[in-house]
């Protein structure tokens, strides 16, 4: 009794929970790629793909585009109602309409057809729906579905097994009792009905009658319960006879087993319950959907089949947003935490709630104009104070203190609030205003340090003096960035939040700043929440960033819209129970503290899914020899990683060079390669350092020209010789034998391959490069600066002139008047701009065109 009360109370709790709060979902429907709206089942390869079943065929899905396959791929039928995967990595499939399966290998190699397809046919009605496959370690298909009488059997050479009687079935008075039999394999779930159980398995579990065709029944992974869909219920069942009926107004379409503690249930027009082995609803989803199937990926994130929505995805089912009473407060302004873990909310419209710790909500005050709200808390005195258009006031007895303009409070400090406005601050206490400090600048925001008061301003830090502020530019250059917060940690390090700088950091040693260089979301940095003297967050443009120094070194994690934030323009935080609470322009969102740990991206498959050569598509497997003429390589590579994947980036390079070559593009071009042998490899990472361990390799070879064979040569100088040799036997030979050696010292020279290197000079001396290693050339008047992968070199030269004097000029592309770039070294492109690495140089509209020959 005890325990069913508390599982009732839990889910009071969970559904109070769910008024308010809101995953973020991202919805891929025909506009993006699925063939159809109306989706039945989806699975998981090996390979990492994810595929969709629908009512026009099936959907392959790699995180960035759906193909699509139908009948004429292969497919037995465009209506895929169910994927069945097998212990022996196949994944089975039913067509509806013309009642045939099919199955594909992994990793995926086209789709076959049932061998005894028409066995199956002549043993099933046309009502007859298979709903359970199963295949045997025999190679004996077993099925089981709705109005198929028992459980049918087709040996390995197409002979059915079992006795199977359809008119018995169906001609049978309603007093006889139809039976669904669920059968724990070894990993298959299997099920099938019939009107005897008397040669049902001691391993099997049975219920009595049902009546419509929406049944279906899985083993948890415990095995010692079974979820059974049948009729309008779902029900918990175990061999103990102590099942749980779990009901609900709408009706129930599908079921998923997700591990052995939780289910999942699916409803038409009824959304999606996550229920744990107990029949407690976990949590609810997609509230007016009708969810046909659900799925947990390899990276966590969650995926949801509807009937005529398409699919939904939560990137970080740990993410939610908000909504205070169900209305859409969107832009935060300022968060505050109390001693009790409540938490209050100004919002920039002027209204300010409240969210108490057991995250119910409370309206303190709605707006009247767009003043905006500002909340802080001092813990010291337990003293809440709230700023809107109604002025200053403390929310204890909503005591009235201040009516001036508020831009800010400030962090409580000895029993002092400082309210930032355009003119200076004021200094309230005891609920007071105390005195006003004007000030020919705006503050927005005070901080104190031992007897110092420092101040954040559009002109930079300033420090407070008797009665003026003086500027601290002298001491640092990052002092003279705009300011927008700053706070002190308990051993007295001053954090400052610069427009430009990232975040300013005075320890008492010195003054340094953590910026984008070295991690952080942005340099654009809004506010500082100091988690304790080793751990700090910071709100900035781009998303959050948590901060940890370290003995030695800092550590930076990140989060952002890429990982589910509803915006990356943050505003506020605050941290309550490891829960970590995000104030942005789009609402109010909470994710666990340890949700910015940074993923790994070794789980994900990366693979190189295309190989052409000179624009023409070739078979990978095929061989890798390539003519001399065959020297225009692309390379599309295919990285399967769903969370995170606007953060991928490709790392490759060609014949083990020593730095990787950086790009987001999955298109690797090689426009003009010389004969020679390659290895090409490539990794996945989603920075710098934090990349894949598994590399992709290409090797092939391009042949040189018969002409620059060493037979040829062989035969070309032995007949030249013979000629040489004939022609001076008889009229130079006997002359000048001086003359001789040095005609064919000449020709000779004329025969050796040409070497790829520029020479020129620089500072009276014979420089000499080789082209390879050339990044751009910039025009500098009468000279250029030729830039390679080392260092700089200056030569007298006009810029025209270098594409006549290197010897592979189709390597170069003019891209300005003032620029030539190396094509190979080409990192991204656009219609202003070129990079190479992170290197950005200009391109203007007279060269636009020659931006075609760049092909990603």
């Amino acid at each position: 009794m005890l325990q069913k009360i508390f599982y009732f109370f839990i889910f009071i709790l969970f559904t109070v929970e769910h008024l308010a709060q809101e995953p973020i979902y991202k919805n891929f429907g025909v506009n993006d790629g699925l063939p159809s709206s109306e989706v039945y089942d989806l699975i998981q390869d090996k390979e990492g793909y994810i595929w969709f079943a629908t009512d026009k065929g099936l959907s392959r899905f790699n995180g960035y585009e759906f193909e699509n396959f139908n009948t004429n791929d292969g497919l037995t039928g465009n209506v895929v109602l169910r994927f069945y995967p097998q212990e022996n990595g196949q994944i089975w499939g039913y067509s509806f309409h013309n009642k045939s399966l099919f199955y594909f290998n992994q990793p995926f190699s086209g789709f076959t057809p049932y061998k005894y397809n028409d066995v199956l046919n002549e043993n099933i009605r046309k009502r007859s729906i298979i709903k359970s496959v199963y295949v045997d370690k025999e190679n004996k298909l077993h099925v089981g579905g709705y109005a198929v009488n028992g459980e049918l059997i087709i040996n390995s050479e197409g002979k059915l097994e079992t006795k199977h009687s359809d008119s018995s079935y169906f001609h049978a008075s309603t007093s006889y009792k139809k039976y669904l039999i669920l059968r724990k394999t070894e990993t298959i779930p299997f099920f099938f009905t019939t009107l005897d159980t008397a040669a049902v398995e001691k391993d099997s579990v049975f219920i009595k009658h049902y009546k419509s065709a929406r049944f279906m029944s899985q083993w948890m992974e415990d095995g010692k319960r079974g979820i059974i869909m049948k009729d309008s219920i779902v029900k918990i069942i175990s061999k103990n006879n102590e099942d749980v009926i779990i009901k609900n107004k709408y009706s129930p379409i599908g079921i998923r087993v997700i591990d052995s503690s939780r289910f999942f249930v699916g409803y038409e027009f009824g959304g999606v319950k996550i229920i744990d082995k107990h029949g407690v609803v976990i949590n609810e989803f997609l509230e007016d959907k009708s969810v046909t199937n659900f799925l947990i990926d390899r990276d966590g994130g969650y995926w949801f089949t509807t009937l005529d929505s398409g699919v939904y995805y939560i990137e970080n089912p740990s993410m939610g947003v908000y909504t205070i009473n169900n209305e859409e407060f969107l832009h935060i302004n300022s968060l505050t935490k109390t001693n009790n873990n409540d938490l209050y909310i100004g919002y920039n419209n002027g209204t300010i709630a409240k969210l108490q710790r057991d995250r119910t909500s409370k309206l303190i005050d709605q707006p009247e104009n767009n003043s905006h709200a500002i909340v802080e808390y001092d813990s010291i005195l337990d003293k809440t104070y709230l700023f809107n258009y109604k002025g200053v006031r403390n929310v204890i007895g909503s005591q009235h203190i201040l009516t001036g303009y508020i831009l800010k409070f400030s962090e409580p400090t000895n029993g002092s609030v400082f309210g930032t406005s355009n003119f200076g601050f004021y200094v309230i206490n005891e609920n007071k205003y105390h005195s006003v400090f004007k000030t020919r600048h705006r503050i927005h925001d005070l901080a104190i340090r031992n007897k110092d008061t420092f101040a954040s301003t559009p002109m930079g830090v300033f420090k407070l003096s008797k009665d003026s502020l003086i500027s601290l530019s002298n001491q640092s250059s990052y002092y003279n960035y705009r300011t927008e917060d700053m706070d002190v940690d308990s051993n007295n390090t001053l954090y400052v939040a610069s427009q430009g700088a990232g975040v300013i950091v005075n320890d008492g040693n010195g003054t340094y700043n953590i910026s984008k260089k070295d991690g952080l979301n942005s340099d654009i940095v809004n506010e500082i929440y100091v988690e304790n003297e080793t751990s700090i967050w910071v709100c900035t443009n781009s998303g959050v960033n948590q901060i940890e120094f370290l003995r030695d070194s800092i550590a930076i994690r990140g989060i952002s819209t890429n990982q589910g934030l509803p915006s990356n323009e943050i505003e506020d935080l605050e941290i309550i129970n490891d829960t970590v609470w995000v104030g942005t322009k789009k609402g109010l969102c909470f994710f666990p503290k340890n949700q910015v740990i940074p993923k790994r991206i070794d789980g994900a498959n990366l693979k190189i899914k295309e190989i052409f050569v000179n624009d023409q598509l070739r078979d990978i497997t095929t061989n890798q020899d390539l003519t001399y003429r065959d020297n225009k390589i692309k390379i599309v590579l295919e990285g399967i990683y769903f969370a995170n994947n606007e953060d991928v980036k490709y790392q490759y390079r060609l014949n083990d060079q020593l730095n990787w070559s950086t790009t987001k593009s999955r298109t690797i071009n090689f426009s003009s390669l010389s004969p020679g042998k390659y290895l090409f490899e490539a990794k996945m990472c989603l920075s710098n350092q934090n990349c894949s361990k598994k590399i992709v390799a290409y090797p092939f070879t391009i042949q040189s020209p018969f002409w620059n064979k060493w037979w040829f040569t062989l035969l070309w100088l032995l007949g030249f010789g013979l000629l040489i040799y004939v022609f001076f036997k008889v009229r130079v030979l006997t002359y000048n034998k001086d003359i001789t050696r040095e005609f064919i010292r000449l020709m000779v020279k004329q025969l050796k391959r040409k070497e790829k290197h520029f020479s020129f000079r620089e500072h009276g001396n014979e420089v000499r490069i080789r082209t390879h290693d050339i990044l751009y050339i910039k025009s500098a008047g009468n000279y250029i600066d030729i830039y390679t992968e080392t260092r700089t070199h200056t030569v007298r030269m006009n810029i025209g002139k270098f594409l006549l004097h290197v010897p592979d000029k189709l390597e170069y592309i003019r891209v300005h008047r003032s620029y030539i770039v190396r094509i190979d070294k080409i990192t991204s492109k656009s219609k202003n701009e070129v990079c190479i690495e992170e290197l950005k140089l200009p391109v203007s509209q007279s060269y636009l065109q020659n931006l075609k020959e760049i092909q990603f």
